[in-house]
């Protein structure tokens, strides 16, 4: 079973899927906190970075489907 999110970058974790960027899944998830989010994917080394908006915007928000 699998669950269709919508939420903020920060909670990203492994072996999501973020449909809107691979098909692959989350292998890495690195928060640098009021900076950004590194997340690495399964096919490749090239990671995926979503910066921090600060107190006014928080983290960007994602499309996340979760194995549950």
């Amino acid at each position: 079973m699998t669950d269709y999110m919508h939420r903020p970058a920060n909670e990203i974790k492994p072996g999501d899927i973020l449909p809107e960027i691979s098909r692959s899944t989350v292998s890495r998830v690195i928060i640098f906190p009021n900076e950004n989010v590194r997340g690495q994917f399964a096919d490749t080394d090239r990671p995926r970075f979503f910066p921090y908006g600060g107190p006014d915007y928080g983290w960007p928000t994602v499309s996340i489907e979760r194995g549950i």
